[in-house]
C-alpha cells in the first residue's frame, strides 16, 4: 500500500490540525482530496497502534496475551491486528491501565455510559477528545446553522449528569460560543415543562434557535410547544439530533412544522457513543445521498449492500479510523480519550471513500449540485444500521426498528401518534408467535377500534414494502404474520420515555 502524504507523523498532523482556526481546517477539509483523508487517517490509525503497545499497560497485556508480536506488524497488516471489545479488553483492565502512559495524567473529566446494551462503564476524557467534538461542533454552527450572522439560542435537550450527550454538547457549544460567536446555550436538559418555559420567555430574543437532544423528544418539545402556543413557523429553527436514526420522512415531518428554508442544511444527526464521544456527523452531502436512495433500490443496493435505508454520516478518519469486518460490524481506531485500536463498538454497518459515493452517484445520473459541491469536505462514509438489539423475530424474520418507523412516519399516520413504540413478539393463545406493537398516540387522540386497524395496515403495508423477508413470510402465512397494534395513552410510562432514548423492543 503506496502513502502519498507521509512529510510529518500523522500522530503530529492530528495533533496541529486540532489547534488552526477553523477557518484553516475548514479549507483543508474542503482542498485537500479525499485520498489525503484516507491514507492518513489509516497511517494514524496503525501510529495509534504502534504507540498503544509501547504506553498502555492494559493494551500491551492484551497483545501479549494474544501471542501478537508488534514489532513484525506493518501497515499492511494492520487488518490482521486482534479487534478489542468492552468483554475482551475494556473491563478485563484497571482504568488507570486502560490510558495513555497507565495514568490519568491527562485525563481531566470522567464520564458514564447509560449501560444501554450492558453495564454501565465509566469513560475518561481528554483534551484531544474534547477539541475533537468541539470542531465537529463549530464546523456545523459555523457554515451549516450560521451562528456567527445569526444570535442564536441553542437548547440543550440531552440527559444532563454524568453521561456524555448533555454535558458533552453543552462543553463543548460552550467553548464554541466563547470564539466570539453570539451564541448562547441553556440546558433544561429532558425536563419538558422547564423546556417549553425557556424557549417561551427567550425565543422572541434571538434570531434563532437550535434545538439539540433525542429524535423522540425534540419531536416531544414542538408537540408541546403548539400546545403552548410557541409560534415554531415564526422562528428560524436548526435541529441537531443525536443516540438513534430516523426515516427522511420523519426529517420533513419536523421541518414542515418551523421555518426553514433548506431542507438539506437544516438538521444534522450525530454518530456519537459514550466509547469516544462523536464518530461522526450527518451534512448536507450526506443527507442528500441518503434521499437519493430512499426510492432508488439499485443505488441503496450499490451503496450498502441491502434493501434498508441506513443512517448515513461522514466521518474524519484523523479522528476515528473505521473498518468494516467481514461479518458487516464495525470497527474503529481512535487515540484520544481511552486509546482504542480496531474497538468493536457493537454496531453494524459499512465504510464508502467519498470518492466512490460520488462516482456512484454519477453513473446513476444523479447531479449533484455545483455548490454543494464545492463546499463538501472530503471525508468518507460511514452508514450504520440498528443495532442487533433493535430487532425482533418473527417466524425467524427479522423485523426491524427502522422498519416500523417508516410506517409511523406516514403523514396518516404521524397525524395520530407521536412515533414511539415498542415492538416484541408473543404466542398467542394458539401457540402461534405474533409480532406486537405498542404505539403511542398524540396527546389530543383517543383510542378506538377504526384507528388500532389503521396502524396495522399501514404497518403491514409497509414492511411487505420494505422488508422483502417479511414480504415473502406474508405470502406463505397470511394473516398470521399482520402485526398486532396496541395503542396506549401519551405518557404511558410502562412503555415511553420522555426525553431519554426510547426503548424499541422488548
Amino acid at each position: 500500500m503506496a502513502f502519498k502524504f507521509r512529510a510529518v507523523s500523522a500522530l503530529d498532523y492530528y495533533k496541529s490540525f486540532l489547534t488552526w482556526p477553523i477557518e484553516k481546517r475548514n479549507k483543508e477539509l474542503i482542498s485537500k482530496p479525499p485520498e489525503f483523508w484516507d491514507q492518513l487517517g489509516a497511517v494514524k490509525a496503525f501510529e495509534t497502534f504502534k504507540e498503544a503497545y509501547r504506553t498502555v499497560p492494559a493494551y500491551k497485556d492484551f497483545l501479549k496475551k494474544q501471542n501478537i508480536v508488534v514489532d513484525d506488524i506493518n501497515m499492511d497488516d494492520f487488518a490482521s491486528v486482534p479487534v478489542v471489545s468492552k468483554s475482551n479488553y475494556l473491563t478485563a483492565h484497571s482504568l488507570k491501565d486502560l490510558s495513555w502512559g497507565g495514568n490519568f495524567r491527562n485525563q481531566h473529566v470522567i464520564s458514564v455510559s447509560s449501560g444501554s446494551t450492558g453495564e454501565p462503564f465509566f469513560w475518561p476524557r481528554d483534551r484531544l477528545l474534547e477539541q475533537e467534538v468541539d470542531t465537529a461542533y463549530e464546523l456545523l454552527l459555523k457554515y451549516g446553522f450560521e451562528v456567527n450572522r445569526h444570535s442564536s439560542l441553542l437548547v440543550v435537550g440531552y440527559s444532563m449528569g454524568m453521561y456524555v450527550a448533555g454535558p458533552f454538547t453543552f462543553a463543548s457549544c460552550l467553548r464554541v460560543a466563547e470564539n466570539g460567536y453570539p451564541l448562547t446555550i441553556v440546558t433544561p436538559g429532558i425536563d419538558l415543562r422547564e423546556t417549553i418555559r425557556v424557549i417561551s420567555r427567550l425565543a422572541p430574543q434571538f434570531d434563532q434557535i437550535i434545538l439539540a437532544g433525542y429524535p423522540p423528544f425534540i419531536k416531544d418539545i414542538l408537540d408541546a410547544g403548539d400546545r403552548a402556543g410557541i409560534p415554531w413557523k415564526q422562528y428560524r429553527v436548526r435541529f441537531i439530533f443525536g443516540a438513534e436514526s430516523f426515516t427522511e420522512k420523519w426529517r420533513d415531518h419536523m421541518l414542515t412544522r418551523v421555518r426553514t428554508e433548506d431542507e438539506l442544511g437544516s438538521s444534522s444527526n450525530t454518530y456519537g457513543s459514550a466509547d469516544s464521544a462523536i464518530l461522526g456527523m450527518e451534512t448536507p452531502l450526506s443527507i442528500f445521498v441518503r434521499r437519493q436512495t430512499e426510492n432508488n433500490r439499485e443505488l441503496r443496493t450499490i451503496l450498502f449492500g441491502g434493501e434498508r435505508v441506513p443512517a448515513l454520516f461522514q466521518y474524519n478518519p484523523l479522528f476515528k479510523y473505521f473498518e468494516k469486518l467481514e461479518d458487516n460490524s464495525l470497527v474503529f481506531t481512535s487515540s484520544a480519550g481511552l486509546p482504542l485500536v480496531r474497538y468493536s463498538i457493537g454496531d453494524t454497518g459499512g465504510v464508502i471513500t467519498y470518492s466512490d459515493v460520488i462516482e456512484q452517484l454519477r453513473r446513476a445520473g444523479i447531479k449533484i449540485p455545483a455548490n454543494m459541491l464545492a463546499k463538501s469536505h472530503k471525508l468518507p462514509f460511514v452508514y450504520l444500521y440498528d443495532r442487533a438489539d433493535f430487532t425482533v423475530y418473527l417466524y425467524g424474520v427479522n423485523i426491524y426498528v427502522d422498519n416500523i418507523k417508516d410506517a409511523l412516519d406516514v403523514a396518516v399516520m404521524a397525524n395520530h401518534f407521536t412515533g414511539k413504540f415498542v415492538m416484541t413478539t408473543t404466542t398467542r393463545r394458539n401457540f402461534d408467535q405474533a409480532l406486537t406493537i405498542h404505539l403511542e398516540m398524540s396527546p389530543s387522540i383517543q383510542s378506538s377500534l377504526k384507528l388500532k386497524r389503521l396502524a396495522e395496515k399501514n404497518i403491514c403495508e409497509t414492511l411487505r414494502e420494505r422488508n422483502s423477508e417479511y414480504n415473502r413470510l406474508f405470502q406463505a402465512v397470511g394473516k398470521k404474520a399482520m402485526p398486532r397494534v396496541k395503542l396506549h395513552m401519551n405518557g404511558e410510562k410502562k412503555y415511553f420515555s420522555v426525553g431519554t432514548k426510547q426503548r424499541w423492543k422488548s
